[in-house]
């Protein structure tokens, strides 16, 4: 809110970028009615939050029809409202991104009109797995992630899969990261700019 109060007011010359200023759609309204043309929107690139899983250790994860079947039951789309109305959420994958395939967006897992087959496709990986009734686990994450880590929770719960919060203080998180002490964690989020 300061961030947005002093550059309204010409006090500062641009936002800033990370997961705390985040630019959701009513802000970018804001900023349109209030600045017109004497703003301007850059689109840096996207890091959406995302799950990692360490298959170094022992755990259902370790096994990719898991990791295919949380890919393909995963909505992608969901993820905007839940961050507040992202207004630029895109992936590694983007199609500005030269390095990408640009038709990505049509790829199980991806493709809205193909949700109800990859979901299929997904509850029969985790019976092939051995894990049809799903499984428990802990998602560690930085406490200023908390939102992203129930967002994680909410869409594999679909699966069976039962996941319990650790909520870590930064110096915490970051030792389990570099360690590698974890089953299942969060990654974090850049996003755009004004």
């Amino acid at each position: 809110g300061s961030m947005d109060a002093a550059f309204l007011a010409g006090q500062l010359d641009g936002g800033a970028r990370g997961q705390p200023f985040i630019l959701t759609k009513d802000r970018m309204d804001q900023y349109k009615k209030t600045l017109a043309d004497k703003v301007q929107f850059v689109e840096l690139g996207f890091s959406s939050v995302g799950m990692l899983f360490n298959t170094l250790v022992d755990s259902p994860f370790k096994d990719l029809r898991v990791r295919k079947a949380i890919s393909l039951w995963t909505d992608r789309t969901a993820i905007g409202p839940i961050r507040g109305g992202l207004t630029y959420a895109q992936t590694s994958l983007n199609p500005k991104n030269p390095f990408s395939s640009p038709d990505f967006m049509t790829w199980p897992g991806w493709n809205p009109a193909t949700r109800d087959q990859d979901k299929a496709q997904a509850k029969q990986l985790m019976s092939d797995a051995g894990f049809a009734n799903g499984f428990d686990t802990t998602l560690r994450t930085l406490n200023a992630w908390q939102q992203d880590a129930v967002y994680w929770q909410g869409q594999i719960q679909g699966l069976g899969i039962t996941t319990k919060i650790e909520l870590l203080d930064t110096a915490t998180w970051t030792r389990a990261s570099n360690d590698h002490d974890y089953i299942f964690v969060t990654t974090g989020v850049a996003n755009p700019v004004i």
